[in-house]
C-alpha cells in the first residue's frame, strides 16, 4: 500500500470482508482504483482452494474484473477512451477485447450497480463487484465476491454485498 488513505480503508473494510467470506464461503476482495490502475487493497481467501486470488498491492487487469468493469463505469468518456486504448489484454479466451462490448459491458455495470465476470481474469472463476462508497473525492472502491464460473447464480449475492459496502462505508466515515 502506498498512502495512508489505502491503509485506513484496509483497516475499516478488513473486519467486514472476513465476515463475508465466512459468511458466503466465497473469496473476497477488496480493491480500488488509483488513474488507470486497479489496485488489491485486500483478499480473504473462502472455502475454496481453487479461487486464484491478487495480493495486497497487485494490479489488476481493469476490464476483465467485476471490479475494473464497475469502477471503470463511472469514469468520464476521455479517462475511459485512454484506458480502451492501452489496457486491453486478453487475460482467457473469454476476456472481452472489443472496446464497443466492453464498452457495452460498462454500462450495464453503470446501470445495475453491479458487475460480473465469468472466466474473463482466471479460467474457471467467476465474480461480482458492487461499489463501496468512500466519500467525496476519495479513491472509489469495490467489494468482490470470487467463486468457480460454475457458480450462475452469483447475482444473487448482490443484496449481501451491498449490506457488506454500506457496513465499509461506515467505518470508513468514521476514520474522518
Amino acid at each position: 500500500m502506498s498512502s495512508s488513505w489505502e491503509r485506513d480503508l484496509r483497516r475499516a473494510a478488513l473486519p467486514f470482508a472476513n465476515d463475508l467470506a465466512a459468511r458466503t464461503g466465497a473469496a473476497v476482495a477488496i480493491s480500488t482504483m488509483i488513474g488507470d490502475r486497479l489496485i488489491c487493497i485486500d483478499t480473504i481467501r473462502g472455502k475454496l482452494d481453487s479461487i486464484d486470488l491478487a495480493h495486497a498491492g497487485d494490479e489488476i487487469p481493469l476490464f476483465a474484473t467485476s471490479a475494473g468493469k464497475l469502477l471503470m463505469s463511472t469514469v468520464d468518456k476521455s479517462a475511459l477512451a485512454e484506458a480502451l486504448r492501452t489496457r486491453l489484454e486478453r487475460r482467457t479466451p473469454y476476456t472481452q477485447v472489443v472496446p464497443r462490448l466492453v464498452l457495452a459491458q460498462l454500462e450495464a455495470a453503470r446501470q445495475a450497480g453491479f458487475a460480473v465476470s465469468r472466466s474473463e481474469s482466471a479460467a474457471g472463476q467467476s465474480s461480482l463487484s458492487v461499489p463501496v462508497a468512500t466519500g467525496i473525492d476519495r479513491t472509489p472502491m469495490a467489494l468482490t465476491v470470487l467463486a468457480p464460473a460454475t457458480d450462475v447464480n452469483l447475482p444473487r449475492l448482490v443484496p449481501t454485498l451491498r449490506q457488506y459496502a454500506s457496513s465499509i462505508s461506515r467505518s470508513i466515515a468514521e476514520t474522518d
